[in-house]
């Protein structure tokens, strides 16, 4: 069905292959769902930094559609961010990920910039207001941006033209557990938190290659997930992030809750000309073998959502792994969840660069 109003970027001077990313995303809507990885050609389980490597691959055959990766550090000038990976490597394997008609997302755990600890130090409830115009840190945090504008400006290809990314920032805030949660500011300030971020990049510091996504903890209702929408304007992609416990009862939990978010993202996208995602997800260690066709596939196989984030295999960590390596007892099962025929890897990525002929053929499935 043809869309009456046409869907509006948050950026109205994005580049034309920003463009043509949320427009190819909008068109693909239930035509299949791609698989993320975060961190994928990075490090895997037992390795870092090989070239060519990817668990995704070496169980699958092919990599994933698209990788996340993680800016959390880079605001205070670290050469490497908190999952050790250095930025200008990430520069590189990003480009390399763009190259091969794949799509990049960014999340941000930033640290908190009144104690200097991790995003995870969440013990005041004045980090938010303290950054916000008129606060005590305003001036530093905007520092901060600049440094993440000066990173998503240098994301070339070899023909040195910005490329596209999503940019996932603030996330899981419906819960209590970073230093912008709900617990840790108002709603008001949240949304000011994160039409800042979007002013100051877009605005200020002329960033045109970004997406802006908006992902709550584990929402189920339409009430829970708009309680700190920032609004339309600011958002191009919707989603939730929601993970899955290994025994019975939390399993049973996490496909009514998930099920009950994605009907709540994708109606709302559809109603909004905006992306519908689950902006992440996964079982550490996969203690149960058929995860992947038994209990993930079932529940994202009936919505038309655009991806699907795994969440990283630490390379250091013994158990903290999403998706399987090579001998993994769910391994086999990884790979009949990828061939499924909803799913897209990147063998099969359609166009995602390519701008669209004409506005006229922007449809909605």
């Amino acid at each position: 069905m043809k869309m009456q109003n046409i869907p509006t970027l948050v950026d109205i001077n994005a580049t034309p292959k920003t463009q043509a990313l949320f427009y190819n995303m909008f068109n693909n809507l239930g035509k299949g769902i791609m698989l993320c990885h975060q961190d994928d050609p990075a490090y895997g389980h037992g390795w870092y930094g090989k070239a060519g490597g990817s668990d995704v691959k070496a169980v699958t055959g092919d990599y994933p559609a698209m990788v996340g990766w993680e800016l959390g550090h880079l605001e205070i000038g670290a050469a490497y961010n908190l999952d050790s990976i250095y930025f200008t490597d990430m520069k590189r394997m990003m480009r390399e990920v763009y190259e091969r008609g794949g799509i990049n997302t960014i999340s941000w755990h930033g640290d908190n910039i009144v104690t200097g600890k991790t995003a995870w130090d969440c013990a005041q409830n004045t980090v938010v207001s303290s950054v916000l115009p008129g606060g005590s840190n305003h001036a530093k945090f905007l520092t901060w941006l600049d440094r993440l504008a000066v990173f998503f400006n240098d994301l070339k290809d070899s023909k040195g033209e910005t490329f596209p990314v999503i940019f996932r920032m603030f996330h899981e805030h419906t819960g209590s557990w970073f230093w912008w949660g709900a617990k840790q500011c108002t709603p008001d300030e949240y949304n000011q938190l994160y039409r800042m971020t979007v002013s100051y990049l877009r605005d200020v510091k002329g960033v045109h290659n970004i997406l802006y996504a908006f992902s709550p903890a584990g929402i189920t209702t339409e009430t829970e997930f708009l309680s700190r929408y920032p609004g339309n304007d600011w958002v191009d992609v919707v989603g939730f992030d929601n993970y899955c416990g290994s025994d019975k009862l939390s399993i049973e939990r996490y496909k009514k809750d998930v099920t009950a978010g994605l009907h709540v993202v994708t109606d709302y996208a559809k109603l909004n000309n905006k992306i519908p995602v689950l902006a992440e997800t996964g079982m550490e260690s996969i203690p149960v073998a058929d995860y992947f066709t038994n209990i993930l596939l079932p529940i994202i196989e009936p919505f038309n959502i655009s991806y699907v984030l795994l969440w990283r295999n630490a390379f250091n960590k013994e158990t903290h792994f999403y998706a399987p390596y090579p001998g993994h007892s769910s391994a086999n099962d990884f790979k009949k969840f990828t061939e499924s025929k909803r799913m897209v890897m990147s063998n099969n990525m359609p166009p995602m660069y390519v701008p669209l002929k004409s506005q006229k053929s922007i449809v909605r499935n």
